[in-house]
């Protein structure tokens, strides 16, 4: 790549450490995702990789905190207004910690469609027409929980969001499932409000840390070495070395 990928600093706030809270929609563990959610955030979190974080002033400690079950209907499309309510459910159900410490991933299970007018688009495998992310992080407030971090985490293994090289080393669904997360992870550390008036790390042309190295950017996923397993999964921008990377 070139230095006309760099991400630039907008003044937005960053990440300095959080803890990761995984809401597993209608599925009571990690098994409708592969069962390797939290394995792959503790070895991330303990890995090298995260030495990239330095220069975008998002350093910390990230640690895995959970996860946590939610029963909501899927049948049709879900909208924003589904994950709002299935994050102020979780979270005030567990009075779990909010704010710039904590980030909520919300899983859904295999067939589940969303459409999110904050990310502008929808995850539809049955409509590829309207089908535009595989995944999301945004932020919302509530008057009485606060601010509250998240991503929307779709059913990663199909055609469009799986990793780029089968078979991979832990199996498709796992390795997809982590390289997305990974990737909306990075992003909510260096632009935890993705919102034109709150950026943080962003480029103009071709967005934050993981858009610019994402497989639907062209960049193709490749195995790494994090804290003793291997994975395949999609690299991060770094400022530099003007390129994707894994920091390693």
């Amino acid at each position: 790549m070139n230095a006309g990928y760099d991400l630039s600093f907008y003044g937005g706030p960053t990440q300095t450490g959080a803890g990761e809270y995984n809401i597993l929609v209608n599925c009571n563990d990690e098994s409708c995702w592969g069962g390797l959610i939290s394995t792959f955030q503790t070895n991330l979190f303990n890995s090298t990789m995260m030495s990239i974080l330095s220069q975008y002033n998002a350093s910390g400690n990230y640690y895995a905190a959970g996860d946590f079950p939610a029963t909501y209907s899927t049948a049709g499309t879900l909208q924003d207004a589904d994950i709002f309510n299935i994050l102020y459910s979780v979270i005030t159900a567990n009075n779990l910690p909010t704010g710039y410490g904590s980030e909520f991933h919300v899983f859904l299970g295999q067939g589940v469609e969303e459409c999110s007018t904050s990310a502008g688009g929808c995850y539809s495998p049955s409509n590829p027409a309207q089908w535009t992310y595989c995944a999301y992080h945004g932020s919302n407030d509530w008057s009485d929980i606060g601010h509250v971090l998240y991503s929307v985490e779709p059913y990663q293994d199909v055609q469009g969001c799986q990793v780029s090289y089968l078979p991979s080393p832990n199996g498709s669904l796992v390795d997809s499932t982590s390289s997305t997360l990974s990737h909306e992870t990075f992003e909510t550390m260096t632009d935890p409000d993705v919102g034109i008036n709150n950026l943080a790390w962003y480029n103009n042309t071709k967005g934050e840390i993981g858009d610019v190295c994402a497989p639907g950017g062209g960049v193709s996923t490749g195995n790494v070495n994090l804290s003793g397993t291997t994975y395949e999964i999609q690299m991060e921008y770094d400022n530099n070395v003007h390129d994707c990377s894994y920091q390693l």
